[in-house]
């Protein structure tokens, strides 16, 4: 499962906080896809059809939800302990459902 975790140095050879976005709506690390489990848990699965209901999020930009596309639910942080695991839950508007991401382009 993905959880939230503090920050590491951004400069270290550990990238496994980082997750890019394509632009089907696919949160992705180099060969792994957010997806949902059947228990509404988020977590990090094998990119096998990445193109699948069960990988598709969208964010909200106004309200900074990031919501399942399927199942309509946003994704959750539950309550702010160390290694809380990532739900998704009904859309309350509540701070734990607001995510802010930062935007880094790379041009080839």
């Amino acid at each position: 499962s993905i959880g939230t975790y503090p920050c590491h140095n951004p400069d270290s050879a550990i990238d496994n906080q980082f997750l890019m976005v394509t632009n089907d709506g696919i949160f992705r690390t180099i060969d792994r896809c957010l997806s949902l489990n059947r228990d509404d848990t988020v977590v990090l699965n094998h990119c096998y059809d990445y193109r699948e209901a069960d990988y598709q999020f969208r964010y909200n930009l106004q309200d900074k939800t990031l919501v399942h596309v399927r199942s309509g639910k946003c994704v959750d942080a539950g309550p702010k302990t160390m290694a809380t695991k990532l739900i998704a839950t009904q859309c309350t508007g509540e701070d734990r459902q607001k995510w802010t991401f930062t935007y880094n382009k790379l041009v080839l």
